[in-house]
């Protein structure tokens, strides 16, 4: 084609770039101001009537977080891709038959050259909507949509919508009052004093066994002595190959391209054709060579970035948390993700290697076929047939070898494994560590003794009256009024038995050093239970001391007057 068509070309192309890369900007701009700006007032603006189901699917979405994370990474996916496309449209360029000067043949059709231009440059724009889509689909990462969530959260929206809805209908009614007043007239006093009861057994139980399971977990210092940082080293060292190996194994240099014999010269345009093809055939192994050295560059300077990165996550987990049983667990996974994303980066060199040895032969052999095929056409007459058979030899064979070798070659960071990370204690309890982990995730002993502090201090409280009862005619039950006092004494005594314990008072024993978990989750337990002698006790360990303290002063305060008054 002519020059000029080559500059409209290349100035449409820069056009489609700039476009793509404004409506880039402007829909990031207009998604942030809709998450800054719309989203509140759009929420703000609900009708009445869409309320109860957007109040549903916020409820739905609460129990079931994972569906917003999901939606929320594709989300992230997809808006990576559009870069990507962009440097994908710049890399695009137009086929080398696209250069040859445009012709017709004498019947009206277009040339050879016109023909393969137009073929390879629809192959090219077919390959990257293909690598689009491929894109978008593994973004989209169906193989981790959270199905069992999604059918729970679809459950959990409708039942929701159906409570909301009906409990929307009383209020606005003004018939909530006497519906709730119906229900308690309907439910019997002491079916609601066991309810109360039951529900605070459930929860005090629940805290205090967390607490329980939490204080072994987090009083085990104990460390594998094999486990070290330094092993983990020696033995992330194994997989890593040695520079001699290595670049024997994958050496630098590639074969050369070899071009066929021209010591018979060619007559007319033919030498021009094959002067272009050899021209292309030598871009096409020069870019390979490129593409295999920023491969081998990585794959030679990578696993030793993975060892030290391996290494310093581990170190920091060890200072960090506690737990010989999480210590093995992130070294294992730390050694094996090493020794697999470097065989796979090996393989990977291995596959790029081989597939550009198998790209270059074929251009030699192509380069061979096309020479001898200009030789035999250099005494033909027929112009027609002999731009036929140029089209024929002049195919898209090794334009796709060069992009299938090119993709072969490339090396991105969504290909690498995932880096692992140090397990919690939640993640070793199995079903246990689900119900469990808003507690275990802390990994702080302070924390775990306050939440044991609070369930055994709601349990002592709230069995209290049972256990210091003097008949036999005991029933679990507590009314409303008694809710209030019960649980105020019993976590106040509980609260007063905990600062004693920690702040050095001698309840628990003079012994230097934080006192025992348990002991002091028996003795709050106990507190909750006599909380009028736990106050009685803190009254006489703390008021009448200062008290005594007090008297004493006032009476030598007394006595030195009196001593100055008689001297003087």
């Amino acid at each position: 084609m002519s020059p000029a068509f080559r500059i409209f070309g290349a100035i449409a192309l820069l056009s489609v770039l700039a476009l793509a890369f404004v409506g880039f900007v402007y829909a990031v701009y207009r998604f942030l101001g809709w998450i800054w700006n719309k989203l509140p007032s759009k929420v703000l603006s609900i009708q009445a009537d869409q309320l109860d189901k957007a109040l549903a699917v916020l409820l739905a979405l609460g129990f079931f977080p994972s569906i917003a994370l999901y939606g929320w990474k594709v989300a992230q996916s997809l808006i990576n891709i559009i870069p990507t496309f962009i440097t994908d449209l710049a890399d695009f360029n137009a086929p080398d038959e696209c250069g040859a000067e445009a012709s017709k043949t004498e019947n009206g059709s277009l040339s050879g050259d016109v023909a393969t231009c137009v073929s390879e440059l629809a192959g090219g724009l077919a390959r990257l909507a293909g690598d689009l889509a491929k894109r978008i689909v593994d973004a989209l990462n169906l193989t981790e949509f959270p199905v069992a969530s999604f059918v729970w959260f679809l459950l959990a929206a409708v039942i929701a919508t159906q409570v909301i809805g009906l409990v929307h209908q009383e209020i606005t009614a003004g018939t909530i009052r006497s519906r709730f007043e119906a229900l308690a007239r309907a439910i019997p006093p002491k079916t609601q004093q066991r309810v109360i009861f039951t529900v605070l057994v459930l929860v005090s139980f629940y805290l205090g066994l967390t607490a329980l399971l939490a204080i072994p977990l987090f009083q085990d210092k104990s460390r594998p002595q094999q486990l070290t940082v330094d092993e983990l080293v020696k033995s992330l060292d194994a997989n890593i190959l040695p520079q001699d190996v290595f670049d024997k194994r994958f050496p630098a240099d590639l074969p050369s391209l070899r071009e066929p014999d021209s010591s018979k010269p060619l007559e007319g345009f033919f030498p021009r054709i094959f002067s272009s093809e050899v021209d292309r055939s030598r871009r096409f192994v020069q870019d390979l060579q490129g593409q295999w050295t920023s491969l081998r560059s990585n794959g030679s300077t990578s696993p030793g970035l993975w060892r030290n990165q391996a290494r310093d996550a581990f170190a920091a987990g060890i200072n960090i948390s506690v737990g010989s049983r999480q210590t093995a667990q992130h070294f294992y996974d730390l050694l094996q993700w090493h020794q697999k994303s470097t065989q796979q980066l090996q393989l990977k060199l291995d596959r790029c290697r081989s597939r550009i040895v198998a790209s270059v032969t074929l251009n030699s052999q192509s380069l061979d076929s096309f020479r001898s095929a200009l030789d035999r056409m250099s005494s033909s007459q027929d112009g027609v047939q002999t731009e036929e058979l140029l089209n024929l030899l002049r195919g898209n064979a090794r334009s796709r070898d060069y992009e299938d070798s090119r993709i072969a070659c490339s090396y991105t960071e969504d290909e690498r494994l995932p880096f692992p990370q140090r397990a919690s204690f939640a993640d070793t309890l199995g079903p246990v560590g689900t119900y469990t982990r808003w507690l275990l995730d802390t990994q702080q002993m302070p924390v775990v003794i306050i939440v044991g502090l609070v369930g055994f201090s709601l349990l002592g409280a709230t069995v209290s009256r049972a256990v210091r009862a003097s008949t036999d005619d005991i029933r679990a039950g507590l009314t409303l009024d008694d809710l209030l006092i019960v649980v105020a004494g019993g976590t106040t005594a509980a609260v007063v038995v905990f600062l004693a314990a920690y702040g050095g008072l001698a309840i628990l024993g003079n012994a230097a050093g934080d006192p025992n978990p348990y002991v002091v989750f028996v003795t709050c337990l106990i507190g909750a239970v006599f909380s009028e002698d736990v106050w009685r006790w803190a009254r006489q360990r703390v008021l009448t001391p200062v008290t005594q303290q007090r008297d004493t002063a006032e009476e030598q305060k007394r006595e030195s007057v009196a001593n100055q008054q008689e001297s003087g």
